[in-house]
């Protein structure tokens, strides 16, 4: 059973126009009836993949992370010997939703470089509660 606008209604069952049933008892008046039922049907006859391609492009338009041209120069390590002589200037987090592998490292490397660090160590890892990192200048 799916609901509209708070209605529960029989998946294959079209709003009638008797203002009882489905989301047309919400309707006040026989020309809100109307488009309620145009909109059931627009709904209903839009095909699953124009549905599914619609959903892809608004991922594909606000998934991707972008390194920042200063970001691209600051070295990446989950060792921290390598780190040992420089200077912490703090943490940094990342928060998925990820579109692609890469965009949790993108993300700490663009808050790294917003700390002015050229090192960013690796500190935790996680498709679901994102990556944390601590940024660190070691250049002299």
């Amino acid at each position: 059973m799916q609901e509209i606008v708070g209605v529960p209604m029989a998946p294959d069952d079209a709003p009638a126009l008797d203002g009882r049933s489905g989301a047309l008892a919400l309707a006040r008046s026989e020309g809100e009836m109307e488009v309620l039922q145009g909109t059931w049907h627009i709904i209903r006859t839009m095909s699953r993949d124009f549905r599914t391609s619609l959903a892809a492009i608004v991922l594909m338009v606000t998934g991707c992370v972008s390194v920042a041209p200063q970001a691209e120069k600051i070295r990446v390590t989950s060792n921290g010997a390598d780190v040992a002589q420089c200077k912490v200037l703090g943490v940094v987090e990342s928060h998925p939703p990820y579109m692609f592998p890469s965009d949790g490292v993108n993300q700490l490397r663009n808050n790294a470089a917003a700390l002015d660090a050229d090192t960013l160590l690796l500190t935790s890892s996680g498709a679901l509660r994102g990556k944390t990192g601590m940024a660190y200048r070691c250049a002299k």
